[in-house]
């Protein structure tokens, strides 16, 4: 009997923000499988992202993207870390349409259909939670180039945000 191939996809943003580590992750991805494939015999890869938003530099998405074909599954914990960026939705199109079906822990039911087709109930859902994490980073990014900008702007708000702070900002030379 052949061993089914799954890949876990562990990803995380390298912030310092409090989120779901990559042992969380990985813990939780595992229980899911151990659950979906009882009496199966499976071999288990594991590929951990750590990368801001739409880099494009991702070695271990990259390593595990070419090697997709090789994989029955693969599973990440939650939608939001898979699709932080428009790339989310690509590599589903790429990867996970044709072959390998990509699973959640969290936050979604089966992408897939009983055929192997994208299930499209389930699918709307995924590209709801995707827009709603792309609307977030494009929000958040706003909100920090307006702060900075007001900060250049305002000299006494730069001195009262920013008493005693570093002269060698780049925002701090410019007036």
């Amino acid at each position: 009997m052949e061993k089914t191939r799954i890949a876990i996809i562990l990803r995380k943003s390298p912030t310092k923000n409090t989120e779901i580590g990559l042992d969380v992750q990985k813990f939780e991805i595992l229980k899911k499988i151990y659950s979906d494939f009882k009496k199966e015999e499976i071999t288990i890869v594991t590929y951990s992202d750590v990368a801001k938003g739409d880099s494009v530099n991702r070695p271990s998405l990259t390593r595990l993207f070419k090697r997709i074909p090789e994989f029955k599954y693969a599973y990440c914990y939650n939608v939001d870390r898979f699709s932080r960026s428009w790339l989310g939705i690509k590599w589903l199109h790429e990867y996970f349409t044709d072959g390998c079906q990509l699973r959640f822990v969290t936050s979604l039911g089966l992408l897939y259909a009983a055929n192997g087709t994208l299930n499209h109930d389930t699918y709307l859902q995924f590209f709801i939670l995707c827009g709603f994490a792309q609307y977030e980073l494009l929000r958040i990014r706003s909100r920090i180039k307006t702060g900075i900008e007001r900060i250049k702007a305002d000299p006494k708000l730069r001195a009262e945000k920013y008493k005693g702070g570093s002269k060698g900002r780049s925002w701090a030379k410019s007036k």
